[in-house]
């Protein structure tokens, strides 16, 4: 079916990443803009490769917007720990910049709404939520007005840096969940507090999502709890220890307001119902300039490293793409800093291309082209504990010998050849020249 002729409406999921002193910073450093834009393209690829099917909303300020169609309820189990994964990479990322570190960080709200698609805009009948398509250039884009929006926006006061607040109604249908056991470990009730037109001014409660509870010198900076009201209320009354999520059926039945609950678990089916095969209908800027990088990973042992990812559970020697503003040397570092924990080490300089390849995305009827390079690791330096486990199940090293070790079937298709010319143009290299190569000390 044609996207524009498709009842897109059902509920969907929110997130946003919002950069925190930006004012400040921008009146402290001229050079703000292309750092910036590093910032928001970061974002995209790391929310790309955590949630596939999210799109661009929109951006707000220095803040950018993302939303994602919920068809299956399995998509809820992990988005809490996944949005928390991007919000600290993202926190991390701003900080690797000496004129940055200290001064900027990120903070994020998710949140959920059941969304009515507005396709007669003469009808009397009035929806809460609307979801409205737009078409410009041949391209669909989406666009989202009511007042379950706005209370995503009204819960951006209460996000500090490297936090993530939850919309308490995606926060009560992720308790019902049996699954998110661990996520409700997380969550918790830090303040009630009135919301401007939200609940006729009853008190809304505010729920952030950790997973460091018991490291209050991690949550907070040293002066944190003297300029925030709400860290202050946090460590006064020692949230951090009370186990108060489960008081948002409470709140709910109080308001009488559980059936939007019930609206948004319905929504989930709706959408599903409504689309039985996922949509594509936008494409942002780049997904169209898309450049694969793989760094062909050996150590001093002459071992080459390989990561089972967790997608389609086969064997792989790790990806990054190109970002915008960035150097291909730049944007694989970051890529394998980010999947692995480790620092690539470049052969006398550089990082030798070894092949070329492509790959089909038949949804998107298009050819994604990448690149493969040589990189020396420390072998020490890779562990189970630095691996992004939205990404890879486990890692191995493996010798030359050992490369057929590994089935087709549980494999990458061409790893076995790629595997093979990586020790050959590696053993080729050493040959030409054998300088005593240093390792930077590891990321932590």
């Amino acid at each position: 079916m044609n996207p524009i002729d498709q009842n897109l409406g059902g509920t969907y999921l929110f997130f946003s990443f919002d950069l925190v002193n930006s004012t400040a910073f921008k009146l402290q450093d001229p050079h703000w803009p292309p750092l910036f834009n590093q910032f928001f393209d970061y974002c995209r690829l790391k929310t790309k490769a955590y949630f596939p099917q999210c799109r661009d909303w929109k951006m707000v300020g220095d803040e950018i917007l993302f939303y994602l169609p919920l068809r299956d309820e399995e998509l809820l189990h992990d988005a809490p720990q996944k949005v928390y994964a991007i919000l600290q990479k993202s926190v991390a990322f701003v900080n690797t910049h000496s004129t940055t570190a200290g001064v900027l960080s990120v903070k994020s709200v998710m949140w959920a709404a059941r969304m009515r698609e507005q396709r007669d805009f003469n009808s009397t009948t009035r929806e809460e939520n609307y979801l409205i398509k737009n078409v410009k250039r041949g391209e669909i884009t989406l666009d989202f007005l009511g007042p379950h929006i706005d209370i995503g926006f009204r819960l951006a006061t209460f996000a500090y840096q490297g936090k993530l607040v939850v919309g308490a109604s995606l926060a009560a249908l992720l308790l019902r969940q049996k699954e998110n056991a661990l996520c409700a470990d997380n969550m918790k009730i830090v303040s009630y507090e009135p919301l401007k037109g939200v609940w006729q001014g009853r008190r809304y409660p505010i729920v952030w999502y950790h997973e460091e509870w018991n490291r209050l010198d991690k949550m907070f900076l040293y002066d944190e709890q003297f300029t925030s009201p709400l860290a202050q209320k946090i460590l006064c009354h020692d949230i951090p220890q009370k186990n108060n999520i489960a008081d948002l059926e409470k709140v709910f039945s109080d308001l009488h307001k559980t059936d939007e609950l019930t609206q948004l678990a319905e929504g989930i089916a709706e959408y599903r119902n409504n689309n039985p095969q996922e949509s594509d209908f936008s494409l942002s800027l780049e997904r169209l300039s898309e450049l694969h990088l793989v760094a062909l990973c050996i150590n001093e042992d002459n071992q080459l490293l390989i990561g089972k990812n967790i997608q389609e559970a086969k064997w792989d020697f790790g990806c990054s793409s190109l970002q915008l503003y960035k150097s291909i040397e730049q944007s694989l570092e970051e890529g394998y800093r980010d999947d692995f924990g480790i620092s690539l080490v470049p052969l006398h300089g550089e990082y030798p291309p070894v092949a070329t390849y492509s790959f089909s995305m038949d949804r998107e009827q298009k050819t994604i082209p990448g690149v493969m390079f040589l990189a020396r690791v420390q072998k020490n330096a890779v562990s189970q504990e630095k691996l992004d486990p939205f990404t890879y199940e486990t890692y191995r090293w493996i010798q030359r010998s050992e490369i057929y070790d590994i089935s087709p079937q549980k494999a990458v298709p061409g790893f076995h050849r790629r595997a093979e010319k990586a020790f050959a143009e590696y053993e080729r290299i050493q040959k030409s020249t054998s300088p005593h190569i240093k390792y930077p000390k590891e990321v932590l």
